[in-house]
């Protein structure tokens, strides 16, 4: 089982080998779902990659996200850390990887995603001071 701190380490690592990347949903199914979202294992990224940065992000760690949040659920990523951690709690870590989500939903570039996230988690510094400390595509991002 991997750790929200992997995930977290491991979107960050994406995010800084291709910062200018974004995510674009593939609403193509004919799902009644048409909302901008994100969908784990599909849809391409401007730097030719397929699914958005969590979907993988989760595969390179060797826990591909199921393919049944993928059919127009509209799961969110803390839908699929319960499922792919079946002990995670609420925490100002799961807030990060919503506010990433939200960010990338939005047509942002990763590395915004990330400055993002680091400046709405004022608490995750407190849990993970390591996580925090970033620079990405020339933009500093450290918690008050």
């Amino acid at each position: 089982m991997i750790t929200i701190e992997q995930l977290i380490l491991e979107v960050r690592r994406l995010a800084k080998e291709s910062p200018n990347n974004k995510y674009v949903a593939d609403n193509t199914d004919g799902s009644s779902f048409h909302s901008k979202a994100c969908f784990y294992n599909r849809g391409t990224c401007t730097n030719g990659a397929t699914g958005c940065i969590f979907g993988q992000a989760l595969k390179n760690l060797g826990s591909p996200v199921p393919n049944q949040f993928d059919l127009g659920s509209g799961a969110n990523i803390g839908a699929v850390l319960a499922h792919v951690q079946y002990n995670i709690k609420h925490s100002p870590l799961v807030d990060w990887c919503r506010n990433v989500q939200k960010a990338q939903d939005k047509d942002e570039p990763w590395s915004e995603c990330i400055v993002d996230a680091d400046l709405s988690n004022y608490g995750v510094d407190v849990v993970i001071p390591q996580l925090t400390e970033s620079v990405i595509d020339g933009k500093q991002s450290s918690n008050p």
